[in-house]
This record gives structure tokens, C-alpha cells and sequence, in this order.
């Protein structure tokens, strides 16, 4: 049984970045023999880079790298209908963009093909996507049926059955050449010549999952709302 509580929090900069940690002690009764004893936990270490704040509405000139957040434009909203491929209309469509992400992904576009997938909006929400993008812990476990990668449909309604809120994120996602996924996979196979895939698929006939392990690789463009 806990029998007390505390928390602390230390806060200090270094460079461009704030730092906070967290830390937290319990004590505990043994019932059994009655002694006291204190729990000690790791310190939980939370940093917010100087170059991540979150911008609303237009891209802020003082910081070298932003995201910014808006309504999407009738065009943009036209292009996301254009993705869609059920009747349903989407009450929201938000556009993200961070110049920091963009310069990412170019360096892995080249001229390698790209695809517009749905991701759903599971462990995450709106300011970690425009921020960070989209991570590997992000897919829900119930959808990881071809590796361990970050997975993307090509039909909004597949991501839907799996977004509790109804919220789905568009991305453009860097393909390149892919093999068949299969549970427990952890990153993409190697082909007969030696090189590896750069992505996995539930089918290769006519894919329409595909799993991502290098997540620079996926550019979230739209958040989404049913």
C-alpha cells in the first residue's frame, strides 16, 4: 500500500532547449512485516526544442524552424476530397506543415515514387504530428499485421476502423521498392541482389497497407476529421 507521495520538478537550459525533469517517490508499507520503504523511479526527462513552437494560423518568422497549423484552403480541401474514396464528407480538414519535416522528407524523395496513405489519429494528436510527425509507436498494435513499421492505408476507411476519434492524418509517403510484410518483421527484407526494400505491403499485386520503418519517409500534409 502507498502510503505517501511527492513529486519535483527541476527545470534548466542548455543551448537552444529547455529542459524539465520529472521526478516522483512513493513510499511503501510492507503489510506483512510493517516496514517502510521508499520507491524510487527513473526521472522522466522532457525537452521542447527552441525551434518546435507550434505556430497557429501563419509561419513564424523568428524561429529558423517552424510548423504551422491552419484551416486547409479550398484547393487543399478539393485535393483531400480527391484522396478520398468513400462518400463520407470530413467535417474538418486542418493543413500541417513544419519547414524542419519538409527538409527531412526531401532528402529522402529524390526520385523515388511518392503515394498519399491515411494514417489514423491513435496516441498522438494534432501539435505532436505538425511538431514531430508521425513515429512508429504511433500505428495502433491491432493494425500491425505486416511488421512492426509505421502503417498506412490507401482507403481512408481502413485507417477510420482504427481511430477511436474519428481523426485521420493524409501524408505523402516516400514508397520506393516494397515486399511483402509479415507479422513480427522489424524492418524490411533484403531482395535477391542484396539490397533492401525500402518498405512492406499486404499485397504486392495491389497494395493497400503499407509499413514503414523510417518514419522521415512519411510528411504528414492533412489532419482530418469525420
Amino acid at each position: 500500500a502507498v502510503v505517501s507521495t511527492q513529486s519535483e520538478k527541476q527545470h534548466f537550459k542548455i543551448s537552444d532547449s529547455d529542459f524539465v525533469l520529472l521526478f516522483g517517490g512513493m513510499q511503501m508499507k510492507e503489510d506483512n512485516c510493517r516496514n517502510i520503504r521508499k520507491i524510487c523511479r527513473r526521472p522522466i526527462h522532457r525537452s521542447v526544442p527552441r525551434c518546435a513552437g507550434i505556430v497557429t494560423g501563419k509561419e513564424d518568422p523568428d524561429h529558423e524552424y517552424h510548423t504551422c497549423v491552419r484551416e486547409a484552403t479550398k484547393d487543399e480541401q478539393e485535393f483531400v476530397m480527391s484522396c478520398l474514396k468513400s462518400d463520407e464528407t470530413p467535417t474538418k480538414i486542418q493543413s500541417v506543415s513544419s519547414n524542419l519535416l519538409d527538409k527531412q522528407f526531401s532528402k529522402r524523395l529524390k526520385e523515388n515514387k511518392t503515394l498519399h496513405l491515411f494514417h489514423p489519429a491513435v496516441g498522438t494528436d494534432l501539435t505532436a504530428v505538425a511538431q514531430h510527425g508521425l513515429l512508429l509507436n504511433d500505428t495502433p498494435p491491432l493494425m500491425k499485421k505486416y511488421g512492426t513499421g509505421l502503417h498506412l492505408a490507401r482507403d481512408e476507411s481502413y485507417a477510420l476502423h482504427f481511430s477511436q476519434s474519428r481523426d485521420i492524418v493524409l501524408c505523402e509517403v516516400v514508397v520506393a521498392n516494397y515486399c511483402r510484410g509479415k507479422p513480427g518483421d522489424t524492418k524490411p527484407p533484403v531482395s535477391e541482389d542484396g539490397s533492401p526494400y525500402q518498405s512492406c505491403v499486404n499485397n504486392v499485386a495491389d497494395p493497400e497497407v503499407f509499413v514503414l520503418y523510417d518514419v522521415m519517409c512519411v510528411r504528414p500534409k492533412f489532419w482530418v476529421t469525420f
